[in-house]
């Protein structure tokens, strides 16, 4: 088993792989395919098939980092020292007793990271859109 700091170390790692996994979700991925596609035809009106290399590419990376990050969750929550159980209870299930019950849900790390990186995402392509991507009309 880990020590204190061994195991603080071993957290932040951890969360690092899993900020940094997510990222690739929201930003890294699409921007590869795309460089990708683009490189993969060599005129401007390319056919079906550099879009469906870029379609299919994005989502064979997401759907892999997001198992990563179910992975990199499990290891996580080892290290900590937590498990956490999702129980769903269907809507039409649910009585009225459960809405005031002071449980809640909780919030993983993973959660939060992905919240984050959601958040971090839209505001640098609204900043690349405004300021760095130049106008589209003509001059």
């Amino acid at each position: 088993m880990l020590s204190g700091a061994g195991r603080r170390s071993a957290k932040l790692a951890l969360i690092a792989l899993m900020f940094l996994s997510a990222m690739m979700i929201w930003l890294g991925s699409p921007v590869i395919w795309l460089w990708i596609g683009s490189h993969v035809t060599s005129s401007q009106a390319p056919g079906f098939g550099p879009y469906m290399l870029v379609g299919t590419g994005i989502l064979v990376s997401t759907g892999t980092l997001a198992y990563l990050l179910a992975r990199l969750n499990r290891a996580y929550e080892q290290v900590a020292g937590e498990v956490t159980t999702v129980r769903v209870r269907l809507p039409w299930l649910r009585s009225l007793r459960d809405e005031r019950s002071p449980g809640g849900t909780r919030l993983t790390v993973l959660d939060f990271i992905l919240v984050l990186t959601v958040l971090t995402a839209i505001v640098s392509c609204t900043v690349w859109f405004l300021f760095f991507a130049g106008s589209p009309l003509p001059a």
